[in-house]
């Protein structure tokens, strides 16, 4: 394949160190390692979830927990049942986020600066 294109890309001190260090190991230079990722990358959808949701909800069962402890510090009597119920809520809205984000990938975004051709 003819390489007539050219795209220039702006990447931090510590990405260059990386990419210098997997291009050497691959004993590629950094172009053809970087023809050679982008060959074999897998496009995967950018997750749709609703962190908003997630944190109001942990937030709300965060304050119901927060009332036992409350009620302990005042009265000496915890109320484990109610507590075992919200921390069993606080383990399956979690369980449901790390279920989401398994199933999905977040996207790259890249922003090239190329010259006209």
């Amino acid at each position: 394949m003819e390489k007539n294109k050219r795209i220039n890309y702006w990447l931090g001190a510590d990405d260059m160190i990386k990419l210098d260090g997997q291009s050497q190991a691959a004993e590629m230079s950094r172009s053809d390692y970087i023809r050679k990722l982008i060959a074999e990358a897998e496009v995967l959808p950018t997750p749709q979830v609703d962190y908003l949701a997630y944190a109001d909800e942990f937030r709300r069962l965060g304050q119901q927990f927060n009332e036992y402890v409350k009620e302990f510090n005042e009265t000496g009597n915890f109320n484990l049942h109610g507590a075992d119920k919200v921390w069993l809520l606080i383990y399956e809205t979690a369980e449901r986020l790390r279920l989401e984000l398994m199933n999905k990938t977040v996207k790259l975004e890249v922003e090239s600066h190329h010259e006209p051709t």
